[in-house]
């Protein structure tokens, strides 16, 4: 037994070296590089309609997207995200709205999310291209995504401009008015409220043997806006609550991995809605 205490001393000390040196404080930046990247995002959403419409579905979505990077030009990069592939099981979307499945995803895998990235994950110029063949629902998923990217930085995440380390908290904060206009067709009308999201780092750990910080994030919001319904203006209210984490790779600032839950209630007088999601994604070379 003595002849291995030498080696499991050498191997405790280089452990601890390592845990040393991801607790020390360090810069959260995003450098991913020229290049193509993978996406693979797996989905559980529960939806319940009630009042004017009893309905409740239940549907399971694979999506698959290349994220393509340009070179860094004056500390911005291009980017580009295109949809590969989806996969759905469960109720039909489309069931009484006029949808078709197949439609739904032969018009995603067209659409682009086209924008510009910095070092800190913020993001400028970010919009949808080739998006005329969405269809109403399709069309409000995306531009809500697009309002993520603009508002809160590249998949919702924007850096500190400081070193992190364990405990470091910042925070960011979406206009329900941006998110909410475009994606609700025009129906609402007044929107007013806003989403506060926290971010907190938790720690740092290993993914695929690489370093990464584990970032939880944190949004709940609600917002209140009016309908017109054609016999006149219907007071009405959305709420959403996200819970999640990321990790953020320390050599690229890539979030290679995040899951999260999500539950957003919309009151609209005659019908209130109910989803219930939960999410996991992640990006690879």
């Amino acid at each position: 037994m003595r002849a291995f205490r030498p080696l499991l001393t050498v191997c405790a000390l280089l452990v601890a070296a390592g845990s040393l040196a991801q607790s020390q404080p360090t810069k959260l930046r995003f450098q991913p590089g020229a290049g193509l990247y993978k996406m693979t995002m797996s989905t559980d959403m529960k939806m319940s309609f009630s009042g004017m419409m009893d309905r409740e579905m239940k549907m399971k979505t694979d999506t698959s997207q290349n994220i393509d990077f340009g070179a860094d030009a004056d500390g911005w990069s291009k980017f580009t995200i295109t949809t590969t592939d989806i996969k759905m099981a469960g109720d039909d979307p489309g069931q009484g709205m006029g949808g078709d499945p197949q439609d739904m995803v032969d018009g995603l895998k067209k659409v682009k999310i086209v924008g510009e990235v910095n070092q800190r994950g913020g993001t400028r110029n970010v919009q949808l291209a080739d998006a005329d063949s969405l269809d109403p629902m399709s069309q409000g998923a995306m531009v809500r995504s697009v309002e993520q990217f603009t508002q809160l930085g590249f998949f919702g995440l924007e850096f500190p401009e400081d070193d992190v380390s364990v405990g470091t908290k910042w925070s960011k904060e979406m206009d329900m008015k941006k998110l909410l206009e475009a994606s609700m067709m025009g129906m609402a009308q007044d929107i007013q409220g806003k989403l506060p999201t926290t971010f907190e780092v938790e720690g740092f750990e290993d993914v695929d043997g690489q370093p990464h910080a584990k970032v939880k994030f944190f949004s709940d919001g609600k917002a209140t806006f009016n309908i017109n319904v054609g016999s006149g203006d219907t007071a009405g209210s959305m709420s959403i609550t996200v819970l999640g984490h990321s990790w953020i790779s320390l050599g690229t600032g890539m979030p290679t991995k995040s899951v999260s839950e999500t539950a957003l209630m919309i009151d609209m007088g005659m019908l209130q809605i109910q989803q219930e999601m939960k999410s996991e994604a992640k990006i690879s070379k």
